[in-house]
């Protein structure tokens, strides 16, 4: 096994895409089943590639694709600081320390890039692999989401929302006074 890990290029696209749709078919791993996994997905991974602002690296075992990571910036201006974690890796290829490699070299890409302030992912609570996984690199849970996927066989699994902070992230100085509170309406 000679893997490698390196940036994402716009022909790994239809690869990852691939491995995703391969991977959503086992439940519990990833939220979207296959047929859920429409082309805007690979057009995703395409716009990521080419952008400055996100994040896509690969992992080639022997020069053959399998798996990916990407850190996506949120749409809202207020968010644009958070990123969201993505990671997947062909089952054939899991607990080998592939994921390990990709997670160490995408979070630091994401150190070296000001721009990003809070880096946050979902997890099935029963992925125990993958939360481990995100814990050894200093994720935290921020909140659970119950009940929130449906499982092919009617049964429910909650979400974690996890994050992790790149660097000190400055105190909040926004608090509103009493006077601005009343302004706003927010106050008699």
């Amino acid at each position: 096994m000679r893997v490698r890990i390196r940036a994402g290029r716009l022909a790994d696209a239809a690869v990852a895409a691939g491995i995703q749709r391969s991977v959503s078919a086992v439940p519990g791993l990833l939220v979207a089943r296959p047929s859920e996994l429409p082309a805007a997905y690979e057009r995703r991974l395409i716009a990521l590639a080419q952008a400055r602002n996100g994040v896509y690296v690969v992992a080639e075992d022997d020069g053959k694709l399998v798996g990916f990571a990407s850190l996506r910036p949120m749409d809202l201006r207020a968010t644009e600081h958070v990123y969201r974690l993505s990671i997947v890796l062909a089952l054939t290829h899991v607990g080998r320390g592939i994921g390990k490699r990709l997670m160490k070299d995408l979070l630091a890409r994401a150190k070296r890039m000001r721009s990003i302030l809070k880096v946050e992912l979902l997890v099935q609570a029963s992925n125990l692999r993958a939360r481990r996984l995100y814990e050894r690199f200093g994720f935290r849970i921020e909140g659970r989401l119950r009940h929130r996927v449906r499982l092919p066989d009617g049964s429910f699994v909650d979400d974690l929302s996890m994050a992790w902070f790149p660097r000190k992230v400055p105190a909040n100085r926004l608090v509103a006074t009493r006077e601005q509170r009343r302004a706003a309406g927010q106050e008699r």
